[in-house]
Protein backbone atom coordinates (compact mmCIF):
# COMPACT_ATOMS: atom_id res chain seq x y z
CA UNK A 1 0.00 0.00 0.00
CA UNK A 2 3.18 2.17 0.87
CA UNK A 3 4.88 1.31 -2.34
CA UNK A 4 1.74 2.31 -4.35
CA UNK A 5 1.27 5.63 -2.32
CA UNK A 6 5.37 6.02 -3.75
CA UNK A 7 4.29 5.64 -6.82
CA UNK A 8 0.53 7.09 -7.69
CA UNK A 9 1.77 10.07 -9.20
CA UNK A 10 3.90 8.27 -11.90
CA UNK A 11 1.21 5.86 -12.15
CA UNK A 12 -1.21 8.23 -13.25
CA UNK A 13 1.23 10.17 -15.15
CA UNK A 14 1.72 6.41 -17.34
CA UNK A 15 -1.83 6.04 -17.37
CA UNK A 16 -2.05 8.98 -18.98
CA UNK A 17 0.35 8.56 -21.95
CA UNK A 18 -0.45 5.44 -22.62
CA UNK A 19 -4.05 6.67 -23.27
CA UNK A 20 -2.24 9.22 -25.31
CA UNK A 21 -0.31 6.85 -27.38
CA UNK A 22 -3.45 4.37 -28.12
CA UNK A 23 -5.52 7.75 -29.10
CA UNK A 24 -2.33 8.99 -31.06
CA UNK A 25 -2.28 5.55 -33.17
CA UNK A 26 -6.50 5.77 -33.60
CA UNK A 27 -6.13 9.58 -34.95
CA UNK A 28 -2.82 8.35 -37.00
CA UNK A 29 -4.98 5.59 -38.59
CA UNK A 30 -7.88 7.51 -39.33
CA UNK A 31 -5.13 10.19 -41.00
CA UNK A 32 -4.04 7.35 -43.62
CA UNK A 33 -7.52 6.50 -44.13
CA UNK A 34 -8.65 10.06 -44.94
CA UNK A 35 -5.39 11.00 -47.31
CA UNK A 36 -5.93 7.42 -49.01
CA UNK A 37 -9.79 8.29 -49.76
CA UNK A 38 -9.05 12.09 -50.56
CA UNK A 39 -6.48 10.85 -53.43
CA UNK A 40 -8.74 8.20 -54.59
CA UNK A 41 -11.76 10.93 -55.43
CA UNK A 42 -9.48 13.48 -56.15
CA UNK A 43 -8.56 10.69 -58.74
CA UNK A 44 -11.66 10.00 -59.58
CA UNK A 45 -13.07 12.98 -59.89
CA UNK A 46 -10.38 13.72 -63.04
CA UNK A 47 -10.95 11.11 -64.85
CA UNK A 48 -14.32 11.22 -64.79
CA UNK A 49 -14.42 15.29 -65.39
CA UNK A 50 -12.13 14.44 -68.70
CA UNK A 51 -14.38 11.28 -69.76
CA UNK A 52 -17.50 13.82 -69.41
CA UNK A 53 -15.82 16.22 -71.35
CA UNK A 54 -15.45 14.16 -74.35
CA UNK A 55 -19.43 13.70 -74.73
CA UNK A 56 -20.36 15.65 -77.13
CA UNK A 57 -23.99 16.71 -75.18
CA UNK A 58 -26.65 15.40 -72.67
CA UNK A 59 -28.02 13.26 -75.45
CA UNK A 60 -25.60 10.51 -74.77
CA UNK A 61 -27.32 9.65 -71.04
CA UNK A 62 -31.02 9.64 -70.26
CA UNK A 63 -31.66 12.47 -68.22
CA UNK A 64 -32.50 10.34 -65.18
CA UNK A 65 -28.63 9.02 -65.52
CA UNK A 66 -27.11 12.47 -65.61
CA UNK A 67 -29.28 13.52 -62.32
CA UNK A 68 -28.14 10.35 -60.53
CA UNK A 69 -24.51 10.71 -61.31
CA UNK A 70 -24.61 14.36 -60.20
CA UNK A 71 -26.47 13.61 -57.42
CA UNK A 72 -23.97 10.95 -56.33
CA UNK A 73 -21.18 13.87 -56.94
CA UNK A 74 -22.88 16.09 -54.63
CA UNK A 75 -22.94 13.98 -51.64
CA UNK A 76 -19.31 13.38 -52.51
CA UNK A 77 -18.50 17.01 -51.92
CA UNK A 78 -20.78 17.20 -49.03
CA UNK A 79 -18.63 14.19 -47.22
CA UNK A 80 -15.18 15.57 -48.58
CA UNK A 81 -15.99 19.55 -47.40
CA UNK A 82 -17.36 17.82 -43.86
CA UNK A 83 -13.92 15.64 -43.76
CA UNK A 84 -12.02 18.66 -44.51
CA UNK A 85 -13.74 21.03 -41.59
CA UNK A 86 -13.08 18.16 -39.31
CA UNK A 87 -11.84 15.08 -39.10
CA UNK A 88 -15.04 13.35 -38.48
CA UNK A 89 -15.84 9.46 -39.43
CA UNK A 90 -13.61 8.12 -41.82
CA UNK A 91 -15.57 4.98 -42.36
CA UNK A 92 -18.22 7.85 -43.78
CA UNK A 93 -15.49 9.11 -46.22
CA UNK A 94 -14.27 5.43 -46.86
CA UNK A 95 -18.17 4.52 -47.99
CA UNK A 96 -19.05 7.41 -49.82
CA UNK A 97 -15.92 7.19 -51.77
CA UNK A 98 -16.73 3.54 -53.09
CA UNK A 99 -19.94 4.50 -54.04
CA UNK A 100 -19.07 7.26 -56.16
CA UNK A 101 -16.33 4.81 -57.64
CA UNK A 102 -19.28 2.53 -58.32
CA UNK A 103 -21.52 4.69 -59.95
CA UNK A 104 -19.02 6.03 -61.61
CA UNK A 105 -18.44 2.39 -63.41
CA UNK A 106 -21.79 2.65 -64.77
CA UNK A 107 -21.15 5.97 -66.56
CA UNK A 108 -17.08 5.83 -67.50
CA UNK A 109 -17.58 2.57 -70.32
CA UNK A 110 -15.84 1.64 -73.07
CA UNK A 111 -19.01 1.19 -75.09
CA UNK A 112 -20.12 4.57 -75.94
CA UNK A 113 -16.59 5.56 -77.22
CA UNK A 114 -16.89 4.92 -80.21
CA UNK A 115 -20.00 7.09 -81.07
CA UNK A 116 -17.95 10.27 -79.41
CA UNK A 117 -16.69 12.44 -82.59
CA UNK A 118 -13.38 11.34 -83.49
CA UNK A 119 -11.40 14.40 -81.73
CA UNK A 120 -12.07 13.54 -78.33
CA UNK A 121 -11.80 9.67 -78.01
CA UNK A 122 -8.30 9.35 -77.35
CA UNK A 123 -9.52 11.90 -74.21
CA UNK A 124 -12.00 9.35 -73.44
CA UNK A 125 -9.70 6.18 -73.87
CA UNK A 126 -6.86 7.89 -71.88
CA UNK A 127 -9.62 8.87 -68.92
CA UNK A 128 -11.43 5.18 -69.31
CA UNK A 129 -7.98 3.53 -69.19
CA UNK A 130 -7.03 5.57 -66.08
CA UNK A 131 -10.06 4.96 -64.26
CA UNK A 132 -9.72 0.94 -64.59
CA UNK A 133 -6.45 1.17 -63.54
CA UNK A 134 -7.31 3.05 -60.19
CA UNK A 135 -9.82 -0.10 -59.91
CA UNK A 136 -7.16 -2.75 -60.58
CA UNK A 137 -5.31 -0.85 -57.56
CA UNK A 138 -7.60 -2.18 -55.12
CA UNK A 139 -8.17 -5.87 -54.27
CA UNK A 140 -11.88 -5.80 -54.18
CA UNK A 141 -12.43 -9.94 -53.96
CA UNK A 142 -10.53 -9.85 -50.49
CA UNK A 143 -12.36 -6.67 -49.64
CA UNK A 144 -15.65 -8.56 -50.69
CA UNK A 145 -14.22 -11.67 -48.75
CA UNK A 146 -13.80 -9.06 -45.54
CA UNK A 147 -17.28 -7.46 -45.85
CA UNK A 148 -19.22 -11.12 -46.17
CA UNK A 149 -17.09 -12.14 -42.90
CA UNK A 150 -18.24 -9.35 -41.16
CA UNK A 151 -22.02 -9.81 -41.58
CA UNK A 152 -21.47 -13.38 -41.64
CA UNK A 153 -22.57 -14.23 -44.86
CA UNK A 154 -22.71 -18.17 -45.30
CA UNK A 155 -24.91 -20.09 -47.90
CA UNK A 156 -26.15 -23.76 -46.80
CA UNK A 157 -24.14 -27.01 -47.67
CA UNK A 158 -26.14 -27.85 -50.87
CA UNK A 159 -24.79 -24.57 -52.63
CA UNK A 160 -21.62 -22.38 -53.39
CA UNK A 161 -21.18 -19.16 -50.94
CA UNK A 162 -21.12 -15.72 -52.43
CA UNK A 163 -17.75 -15.31 -51.95
CA UNK A 164 -16.96 -19.04 -53.66
CA UNK A 165 -18.20 -17.60 -56.63
CA UNK A 166 -16.72 -14.55 -56.75
CA UNK A 167 -13.16 -16.54 -56.26
CA UNK A 168 -14.21 -18.92 -59.33
CA UNK A 169 -15.32 -15.77 -61.49
CA UNK A 170 -11.61 -14.00 -60.95
CA UNK A 171 -10.17 -17.32 -61.55
CA UNK A 172 -11.40 -17.48 -64.71
CA UNK A 173 -10.40 -14.28 -65.69
CA UNK A 174 -6.62 -14.47 -64.66
CA UNK A 175 -5.97 -17.83 -65.64
CA UNK A 176 -8.58 -18.46 -67.69
CA UNK A 177 -8.95 -22.54 -69.06
CA UNK A 178 -8.55 -21.34 -72.75
CA UNK A 179 -6.78 -18.82 -75.17
CA UNK A 180 -9.34 -16.60 -74.67
CA UNK A 181 -11.09 -14.90 -71.42
CA UNK A 182 -14.62 -17.01 -71.49
CA UNK A 183 -16.89 -14.19 -70.71
CA UNK A 184 -19.26 -16.24 -69.19
CA UNK A 185 -16.82 -18.04 -67.08
CA UNK A 186 -16.07 -14.84 -65.48
CA UNK A 187 -19.56 -13.03 -65.57
CA UNK A 188 -22.08 -16.14 -64.60
CA UNK A 189 -21.05 -16.83 -61.69
CA UNK A 190 -20.60 -13.07 -60.22
CA UNK A 191 -24.26 -12.98 -61.33
CA UNK A 192 -24.88 -15.86 -59.22
CA UNK A 193 -22.56 -14.14 -56.25
CA UNK A 194 -24.68 -11.01 -56.30
CA UNK A 195 -28.23 -13.29 -56.38
CA UNK A 196 -26.74 -15.38 -53.58
CA UNK A 197 -25.85 -12.40 -51.61
CA UNK A 198 -29.49 -11.51 -51.31
CA UNK A 199 -30.91 -15.05 -50.81
CA UNK A 200 -28.44 -15.03 -47.99
CA UNK A 201 -29.65 -11.35 -46.61
CA UNK A 202 -33.32 -11.91 -47.39
CA UNK A 203 -33.66 -13.89 -44.13
CA UNK A 204 -31.56 -12.17 -42.05
CA UNK A 205 -34.03 -9.16 -41.78
CA UNK A 206 -36.24 -8.90 -38.78
CA UNK A 207 -39.20 -8.28 -40.18
CA UNK A 208 -40.16 -10.82 -42.91
CA UNK A 209 -41.77 -9.60 -46.46
CA UNK A 210 -42.41 -10.54 -49.68
CA UNK A 211 -40.17 -9.17 -52.68
CA UNK A 212 -40.64 -9.04 -56.22
CA UNK A 213 -37.52 -8.86 -58.43
CA UNK A 214 -33.77 -7.56 -57.68
CA UNK A 215 -35.05 -3.64 -57.70
CA UNK A 216 -37.79 -4.88 -54.55
CA UNK A 217 -35.22 -6.96 -52.75
CA UNK A 218 -32.53 -4.51 -52.58
CA UNK A 219 -34.96 -1.92 -51.19
CA UNK A 220 -36.48 -3.84 -48.38
CA UNK A 221 -32.89 -5.13 -47.49
CA UNK A 222 -31.96 -1.74 -47.04
CA UNK A 223 -34.63 -0.53 -45.60
CA UNK A 224 -34.46 -2.59 -42.97
CA UNK A 225 -30.64 -3.57 -42.65
CA UNK A 226 -28.42 -0.35 -43.83
CA UNK A 227 -26.53 2.08 -42.45
CA UNK A 228 -27.44 5.31 -41.05
CA UNK A 229 -25.21 7.15 -42.92
CA UNK A 230 -26.44 5.45 -46.50
CA UNK A 231 -29.13 7.88 -48.29
CA UNK A 232 -32.29 7.24 -50.44
CA UNK A 233 -29.90 8.43 -53.36
CA UNK A 234 -27.59 5.57 -52.58
CA UNK A 235 -30.21 2.83 -51.80
CA UNK A 236 -31.91 3.90 -55.47
CA UNK A 237 -28.46 3.42 -57.18
CA UNK A 238 -28.57 -0.03 -55.69
CA UNK A 239 -31.36 -0.91 -56.64
CA UNK A 240 -30.99 -0.17 -60.45
CA UNK A 241 -28.02 -1.09 -60.57
CA UNK A 242 -28.91 -4.88 -59.69
CA UNK A 243 -31.58 -4.90 -62.13
CA UNK A 244 -28.92 -3.53 -64.84
CA UNK A 245 -26.01 -5.68 -63.96
CA UNK A 246 -28.34 -9.14 -63.95
CA UNK A 247 -29.27 -7.89 -67.45
CA UNK A 248 -25.39 -7.02 -68.27
CA UNK A 249 -24.28 -9.92 -66.90
CA UNK A 250 -26.68 -12.65 -68.45
CA UNK A 251 -26.06 -11.61 -72.15
CA UNK A 252 -22.50 -13.39 -71.26
CA UNK A 253 -24.15 -16.52 -72.26
CA UNK A 254 -25.13 -15.08 -75.94
CA UNK A 255 -22.88 -12.25 -76.46
CA UNK A 256 -19.29 -12.22 -77.49
CA UNK A 257 -16.96 -9.77 -75.21
CA UNK A 258 -13.21 -9.26 -75.45
CA UNK A 259 -10.97 -9.15 -72.31
CA UNK A 260 -11.77 -5.21 -71.82
CA UNK A 261 -15.31 -6.05 -71.65
CA UNK A 262 -15.04 -8.84 -69.43
CA UNK A 263 -12.78 -6.59 -67.60
CA UNK A 264 -15.23 -3.67 -67.40
CA UNK A 265 -18.17 -5.74 -66.08
CA UNK A 266 -16.03 -7.75 -63.75
CA UNK A 267 -14.64 -4.29 -62.24
CA UNK A 268 -18.44 -3.04 -62.22
CA UNK A 269 -19.91 -6.13 -60.49
CA UNK A 270 -17.26 -6.20 -57.99
CA UNK A 271 -17.42 -2.82 -56.92
CA UNK A 272 -21.57 -3.01 -56.70
CA UNK A 273 -20.90 -6.47 -54.34
CA UNK A 274 -18.11 -4.34 -51.89
CA UNK A 275 -19.97 -1.21 -51.90
CA UNK A 276 -23.88 -2.66 -51.26
CA UNK A 277 -22.05 -5.36 -48.69
CA UNK A 278 -20.27 -2.16 -46.89
CA UNK A 279 -23.53 -0.61 -46.56
CA UNK A 280 -24.79 -3.32 -44.30
CA UNK A 281 -24.97 -3.10 -40.93
CA UNK A 282 -24.01 -6.15 -39.03
CA UNK A 283 -26.38 -4.83 -35.93
CA UNK A 284 -29.61 -4.92 -37.69
CA UNK A 285 -29.08 -8.42 -39.55
CA UNK A 286 -30.99 -11.43 -37.25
Amino acid sequence: MEADQKNKKKTELLNVLQKAEQDASILTSKGREIVQQGQRIGDLARYAGNFIQAIPDDSFFAPQKWDEYRSEWINTVVQVEAANQALGNPKALIFVSNATTASSSTVISSAIIPALPVGVQEQAWAAYNGFEQLLEQSNLVEEIAAETARLGLTSPKERESALSLVRQAKDAFVTPSGKDVSASAVLIPIREAIKRVFADLLPRRLTQEKTGGDREKVRSICAQCCLSDVKTEQIEYFANEAYELNDLLSDAKQATFNRDKVREYMNRSLLFLRTFLQAIDEKKLR
